[in-house]
């Protein structure tokens, strides 16, 4: 893996990375909830 543009894309990265964990938070909750209802 190249280390290029890497103190460029951090920021953009690291706001990605918490947008998808807390995308699959939410995902992992209501599929955890529909699981319980069956």
């Amino acid at each position: 893996m190249k280390k290029f543009h890497k103190r460029k894309m951090d920021r953009q990265s690291r706001r990605k990375q918490a947008m998808i964990k807390a995308v699959a938070e939410i995902v992992y909750k209501s599929i955890s909830q529909m699981l319980a209802t069956q």
